[in-house]
């Protein structure tokens, strides 16, 4: 019977455990690295629309339709929610509330495709991504897809609360 060298089998083991942490830490660098573009990228495009708005006079100082400066602020502090929650992925719930957060932006691009969605679907570009990297692997897929079916049901019914309950006056036979 062959002799077996010990410390042959030590050194990959060993060689093993480096590699994994070192992917690890890429990985993780990787999921940061996505999350702050995805804020970048939502807070640039959020700052020029609200920028274009302004300039054309669409909002006045003391606008009567709260939407566009809600859409636009939550559009930021939602990436903002992800990349937090893609640094801080070593506590519990971490990466569910960044699948919440992502399916809110999800449903804010769905229901405002006419409008910015195509700017918040930019910014989704990188969040997916990063909150798929930024796992820690404690959640199971299950948790993952309940979290962006509930962020993105709580976002409608914001939105939509939002357009029933502050729309404007309607004027007309039938508005009041």
């Amino acid at each position: 019977m062959p002799a077996v060298d010990r410390t042959t089998d030590h050194y990959h083991l060993s060689f093993l455990t480096t590699m994994a942490t070192k992917m690890k830490a890429h990985r993780r660098a990787l999921a940061v690295g996505l999350a702050f573009a995805g804020l970048a990228t939502a807070a640039i495009s959020m700052g020029w629309i609200w920028s274009r708005l302004v300039s054309t006079e669409y909002l006045s100082p003391a606008p009567r339709w709260p939407f566009p400066g809600l859409y636009l602020v939550e559009a930021v502090v939602l990436p903002a929610v992800v990349l937090w929650a893609v640094v801080v992925a070593h506590y519990r719930g971490a990466c569910f509330v960044a699948w919440l957060a992502v399916g809110a932006l999800a449903t804010m691009a769905l229901l405002g495709a006419m409008s910015i969605g195509l700017y918040v679907a930019l910014a989704l570009i990188f969040l997916v991504p990063a909150s798929v990297l930024g796992d820690d692997g404690r959640s199971t897929v299950s948790q993952k897809v309940a979290g962006f079916l509930l962020g993105g049901l709580f976002q409608g019914g914001v939105m939509f609360g939002v357009v029933y309950f502050l729309r404007p006056p309607m004027s007309g036979p039938n508005g009041g």
